[in-house]
């Protein structure tokens, strides 16, 4: 699952920026949180079928075009 841990790893990158950049205010690292957790279950949804289907790489082009 190299499109998962592609996208993990753009994640954690992105939290560890917002978490250095922003040390002084907290709001913004949970309110990224928020928005990571929240892109990261949509993610999944996209994945579930696709996963349960099997053939991951031909699915997941047909439900992004």
């Amino acid at each position: 699952m190299a499109y998962i841990f592609w996208y993990h790893k753009k994640v954690t990158i992105l939290s560890k920026f917002y978490v250095e950049t922003n040390k002084d205010n907290k709001y913004f690292i949970v309110l990224i949180k928020i928005m990571i957790r929240r892109a990261w279950n949509n993610l999944e949804k996209l994945l579930k079928p696709i996963n349960d289907f099997g053939n991951f790489e031909a699915n997941l082009y047909k439900q992004l075009l």
